[in-house]
């Protein structure tokens, strides 16, 4: 009686950090014999890496070709979705089906959706986080998705937003409030009540009842924080290091005090 091996290959890929990379873990009878991790840079988006990943599998089966059939567990269903297609819409699928039809002339080749919790599937998944991981040093291989531009276009006009508003001499209070361009806490601003986004902006821009901003403007006698009496009274003061609201202010800020760099910090995301 001929006994045929069965041999696995478990495909995977990931985007880590905003780099992708690619996994294969190749088994003979549920053995590893082979891995292999790619990193394949910033500019692919994970779609493109998995379609790559199935494309150098077929490649690294050819040796096993001998051995008996061969089944590819594919991570991403949507890979394997847009391989199992009747119309190939993408480039590097058809690369990936072409390899596939050349590899199942000598053998044949099963393609499925993988089990995530199959040990040998999580074994591909950290070796694609690996890839990702490992410096890469040109992002040419790839046709560059418009998904990537679209990163790259947001990013740039975040960047200079930024510097544009940093670089302002007037809004003191303001831009040490909110220093960076930040579409979250803009996004929360703008869903807020009318009478909060007046309370709100006061506080941000400095014109508003606190008894610093009355004083400057002549109609209160001190600017002293009318609460604690040991500094004056502002946005800053009130939003993190007034004594007399440290209770609040840990309540729904995490801490009693709060320095200027502590209220800087991105607005966390619930």
């Amino acid at each position: 009686m001929i006994t045929r091996n069965k041999v696995n290959c478990h495909v995977s890929s990931v985007t880590l950090k905003g780099q992708t990379g690619a996994g294969i873990c190749i088994s003979i009878n549920g053995t590893p014999v082979e891995e292999k991790f790619t990193p394949y840079g910033k500019t692919p988006t994970s779609h493109q890496v998995s379609f790559m990943g199935c494309t150098e599998t077929c490649e690294r089966l050819e040796r096993y070709s001998g051995m008996g059939e061969i089944s590819i567990f594919i991570y991403h269903k949507a890979t394997l979705d847009s391989l199992d297609c009747e119309v190939i819409k993408h480039g590097m699928a058809l690369t990936a089906v072409l390899q596939l039809d050349h590899l199942a002339e000598s053998v044949p080749v099963c393609l499925t959706n993988g089990d995530k919790k199959d040990p040998l599937m999580v074994r591909a998944l950290s070796l694609a986080k690996q890839g990702a991981l490992t410096p890469f040093e040109t992002d040419q291989r790839f046709p560059v998705s418009n998904d990537y531009y679209k990163r790259e276009v947001a990013a740039e006009v975040r960047r200079r937003c930024t510097l544009r508003w940093q670089s302002r001499k007037d809004a003191r209070q303001a831009r040490e409030l909110w220093p960076n361009v930040d579409e979250y806490r803009s996004s929360l601003l703008y869903k807020s009540k009318r009478s909060e986004i007046g309370v709100l902006l006061g506080m941000y821009t400095g014109h508003n009842h606190y008894n610093r901003h009355g004083f400057l403007l002549g109609e209160t006698v001190s600017p002293t924080c009318r609460l604690c009496s040991l500094d004056e009274e502002m946005a800053l003061h009130i939003l993190g290091q007034c004594p007399a609201l440290s209770g609040p202010c840990y309540k729904f800020l995490g801490s009693e005090l709060l320095d200027e760099e502590q209220l800087q910090v991105e607005t966390p995301r619930h």
